[in-house]
């Protein structure tokens, strides 16, 4: 909650500044323009005295200080126009000024072309000359009023600024004082996360004693396949105390029998997947071929393996058996022996090959049937109950009659 209301006093603040800046902007546009304006009308009216003067006397001493006027107008009128100002009261008044501003430089730029040409008649001299007056006279009374209006808008501009910056200051003050709140219940948060951390590291202290003591191999090696962490059930399965195999190459303590394509295929799918499980048969240096059940972990940090964790099982032993119940499996198939395995209920469960060819059903045929109805087993009176009991102590061994799929007993 605090860290939104900081945020949000952020957003403020800024907009506050943002607010500042542009009152500030518009106060030094606001003099730019009263600075540009008094020295454009106080040269435009230069211009036209020196060109009436000229025009009266002929006496060109007039004409050079005129020319570095005509420029200077030049100059000024060029960036009061590149003044942006976003005031249209404001800009109303600056290009009637402008205005204004062009027609006495027409008049005054006419009364010096002709003056050099010939002498002017009284008439035309009295036109050009009232003309001109009259608007400088209009470029004064309009700069008057623009200089009125600007320092009004000054005035205000400063007010405003003088708020802003009030506003900006208990903006201040208010994320100061958030800032000391959310400082105290960070180091409270902190207290509570180092209870939180200690909780972990006795978790993980426990988790370590089970990882040191489980019949398990689990190894940790880096990036590089040196080994960090050695644990006593990787010492009883691979034969190798834990103080040699710290520090050494995985690849030089265990050798792992499969094809190069395989191995390649397996760090393949740790990349994509950081995780593979599987069997794989192992040797180490003291010790024969074993069979492992292995589950091989992948650690990223910023997306940059760092290291892996490998959990194996040593499954030789149930290997072995399985090659065993394989082995008689294949000869409980394969005998000419009928072998028939049912449920409690009776339920064929397996119907090998000795039982297809003495009974003529195929064994996709009887299974989760019931036997005595495919096989039909008859008995002598008494000798039902006889059988049952023997079944009941494990074991019974005789003749009895029972049907092919033809019929034949």
């Amino acid at each position: 909650v605090l860290t939104v209301i900081i945020t949000a006093i952020s957003f403020i603040s800024i907009r506050q500044l943002q607010n500042v800046n542009t009152t500030t902007e518009s106060l030094i546009l606001t003099q730019e323009i009263l600075s540009q304006t008094h020295k454009i009308v106080s040269l435009t009216t230069h211009y036209a005295i020196n060109a009436r003067s000229f025009s009266v006397t002929g006496d060109k001493s007039f004409i050079e200080p005129s020319i570095q006027r005509r420029n200077g107008i030049s100059v000024t009128f060029n960036q009061l126009r590149k003044l942006n100002t976003g005031n249209t009261v404001q800009k109303k008044i600056l290009d009637s000024l402008l205005n204004l501003v062009s027609k006495s430089l027409e008049s005054s730029d006419k009364i010096i072309a002709i003056r050099k040409i010939t002498i002017l008649s009284g008439s035309n001299d009295d036109s050009y000359t009232n003309e001109n007056k009259l608007t400088i006279e209009l470029i004064q009374g309009i700069a008057a009023h623009l200089y009125d209006y600007e320092n009004e808008l000054t005035e205000k501009q400063k007010k405003d600024a003088a708020g802003e910056t009030l506003t900006l200051k208990i903006i201040f003050g208010i994320s100061f004082l958030v800032f000391i709140v959310l400082i105290i219940l960070v180091l409270q948060k902190i207290l509570v996360d180092l209870n939180l951390q200690k909780q972990i590291n006795d978790r993980l202290d426990y988790l370590g004693k089970m990882v040191a003591s489980t019949n398990d191999a689990v190894i940790l090696y880096d990036a590089n396949f040196i080994i960090k962490s050695w644990n006593s059930g990787a010492e009883k399965i691979y034969g190798i105390p834990q103080n040699e195999a710290i520090g050494k190459k995985i690849t030089k303590l265990i050798r792992t029998h499969k094809p190069k394509e395989e191995l390649d295929n397996i760090d393949k799918i740790l990349e994509e997947k950081e995780i593979w499980s599987g069997e794989l048969i192992q040797s180490s240096q003291n010790r024969t071929k074993i069979y492992v059940l292995s589950t091989t972990t992948l650690i990223k940090h910023n997306n940059i393996t760092t290291a892996y964790v490998a959990v194996n099982r040593d499954i030789t032993d149930q290997k072995k058996m399985d090659t065993h119940i394989a082995m008689l499996a294949n000869m409980v198939e394969h005998t000419k022996d009928a072998i028939i395995l049912t449920d409690r209920e009776l339920n064929i469960e397996m119907w090998n090959k000795g039982a297809e060819n003495l009974y003529g059903y195929k064994q996709e045929e009887v299974l989760g049937k019931n036997a005595v109805s495919i096989v039909g087993s008859q008995y002598n009176r008494g000798e039902k109950e006889i059988i049952q009991q023997r079944m009941k102590e494990g074991f019974w061994a005789g003749e009895v009659k029972q049907m092919r799929i033809n019929g034949d007993v």
